[in-house]
């Protein structure tokens, strides 16, 4: 009965860390014993057998999941609801709304970690803050600046255009294929994380309906 409670235990540890193991153990199977992966690998066989060795448990007493990430065609979009306090105090503006989905970048080894971008709708290329695009693999092509909506010169954002590689998911870790896009780096981090039309949000569909709380991308 003790290695039964337990193994229900450990399991159920792995479920509740599900989303953050299949981050780290990306693909794989893992064995988890007293709440933690005592072996990951390709080969649901090799971990049991592994996990056995190194515990000197049976392969029953330990729980096996496998992480595999399954490459969904459609992926749910966050829809955020957001307030501008300051506003509010002026006029009674109510909520704001914000869409967003996950990316990961392709590094020069590896991939980066999630990070949280806006879909807009309005940006016709991404657009990556210094503090992301220094970690990640860039092909830089040309020096550029681009402009927000007041059209001053002292109001341009330096940027480096370049070729980047990266994977969208939702909260549910489903994920489109792997795209190469063009994006602007930003020269400083005064810039959000945006997802522009240019060689990316052009390949997908998008439908939103705000009224019905619902969103989501299809490839």
């Amino acid at each position: 009965m003790e290695n039964q409670k337990i193994f229900i235990e450990d399991m159920k540890w792995g479920l509740d860390n599900y989303k953050n193991l299949q981050l780290k153990f990306r693909d794989l199977w893992v064995a988890i014993v007293n709440k933690e992966v005592v072996v990951a690998g390709e080969s649901i066989k090799y971990v049991e057998e592994k996990a056995s060795r190194l515990t000197g448990k049976s392969k029953e007493e330990i729980p096996v999941i496998s992480l595999k990430v399954v490459h969904m065609s459609t992926l749910q979009i966050r829809i955020k609801k957001l307030a501008d306090p300051e506003l509010d105090l002026k006029l009674d503006y109510g909520e704001l709304i914000r869409l967003s989905l996950l990316i990961r970048f392709k590094r020069r080894t590896g991939w980066s970690k999630l990070y949280e971008a806006i879909i807009d709708t309005g940006a016709h290329t991404s657009v990556i803050p210094k503090y992301i695009w220094e970690g990640i693999y860039v092909e830089e092509r040309v020096r550029h600046s681009i402009q927000g909506i007041v059209a001053k010169e002292e109001c341009n954002l330096p940027v480096k255009v370049g070729i980047i590689r990266g994977v969208l998911f939702d909260e549910l870790l489903n994920h489109t294929k792997e795209v190469e896009c063009h994006a602007f780096c930003a020269l400083d981090d005064k810039v959000p994380l945006i997802l522009g039309f240019k060689d990316l949000l052009e390949r997908f569909a998008i439908y939103f309906d705000i009224g019905a709380d619902t969103a989501h991308l299809e490839e």
